[in-house]
């Protein structure tokens, strides 16, 4: 059985969580929640600038698994920097 998790990321300089796409692009998840405008026109970049050397928090939280004597794989490809995995709040890697 594959499960699909519902990830949320965060600057770690801000305290609100929002919808984020894994694999994706952190950046343009938070201009979409944040209303920034189309990063292709004009000089709209600028506004992106700041995001680039931020800290970015991901989290997943998913109900319901029952396992029943299965085990659990969490398959984290293509991680760009450095990274934490936790689960239940115990460090798994990093």
């Amino acid at each position: 059985m594959q499960k699909r998790l519902n990830w949320q990321g965060r600057r770690a300089c801000e305290k609100i969580w929002f919808p984020a796409r894994v694999p994706g692009n952190i950046q343009q998840d938070y201009a979409a929640f944040k209303g920034f405008p189309d990063v292709h026109f004009g000089e709209n970049v600028n506004a992106f600038r700041a995001l680039e050397d931020d800290v970015w928090l991901y989290r997943a939280e998913f109900d319901g698994l029952e396992l029943d004597g299965e085990r659990l794989f969490f398959v984290a490809d293509g991680i760009d920097y450095r990274y934490e995995i936790r689960f239940n709040g115990r460090l798994l890697l990093e």
